[in-house]
């Protein structure tokens, strides 16, 4: 019976598969223009487009004036996060590359337009490992993870935080974390903490039923950790 493959020896021969993908695409043949045509102008391989974007697929093969021109316009798009982006497309360099805080965002919002869901879904993992942010929430609400959105509000309502003026500009939003605090309150009472003053405030110490110390966010108190 044939042994088993080291790890290494799988390592080895999944990066030879990989340098022969890229050694077997052909020259770059595609030009992406941006705003500044003569400025800034990006060469790249027509099939990583293709592979990964249904949008670029569909330029490119249909009778579309892309596929006569060999040139992409993207007006109003930043040439700086296309070429990042371009990073995650390539057969290798590509499965090194790094979501970060800096790049989820605009990662993201070209992966939604251009219906790149392979990596639109990476970007949402990533949020997700993150400890609960604003960025979490705004991130969360706009691609739609209600369930994770409602944890990420609770965590921060919970912490303490009392400003959500960022999402201010949502009027979903606004209703969603409101209803939220409305559920965290009512744990709040049914948990048995009350208020010295007889209500529940985020700018108020509350009182512990249990060992009648103060807990900073009555979600739990600091110092018996009753809920």
């Amino acid at each position: 019976m044939a042994e088993a493959a080291a790890p290494n020896d799988q390592v080895s021969q999944k990066r030879k598969e990989l340098e022969a993908e890229v050694s077997s695409l052909p020259e770059k043949d595609i030009t992406i223009v941006f705003d500044d045509e003569a400025a800034t102008q990006i060469q790249t391989h027509a099939v990583l487009l293709m592979l990964a974007s249904p949008v670029f697929n569909s330029m490119l093969t249909h009778s579309m004036k892309e596929k006569t021109s060999r040139q992409i316009k993207l007006p109003g798009k930043n040439p700086e996060e296309f070429k990042v982006l371009l990073q995650f497309l390539q057969p290798v360099a590509g499965r090194v590359q790094k979501i970060s805080n800096e790049n989820v965002d605009f990662l993201a919002r070209w992966c939604e337009e251009y219906g790149i869901s392979s990596l639109l879904t990476e970007c949402m993992e990533f949020v997700k490992s993150q400890p609960p942010s604003m960025q979490g929430i705004l991130f969360a609400y706009r691609y739609g993870e209600n369930k994770y959105l409602e944890s990420c509000v609770d965590s921060l309502l919970r912490s303490g935080t009392k400003d959500f003026t960022p999402c201010y500009d949502f009027p979903e939003l606004v209703q969603k974390v409101l209803e939220r605090s409305l559920c965290c309150f009512a744990a709040a009472v049914s948990a048995g903490h009350t208020h010295k003053g007889g209500r529940l405030d985020f700018d108020q110490q509350l009182e512990c039923c249990k060992c009648r110390r103060s807990c900073s966010h009555g979600w739990q108190c600091d110092q018996c950790k009753y809920k």
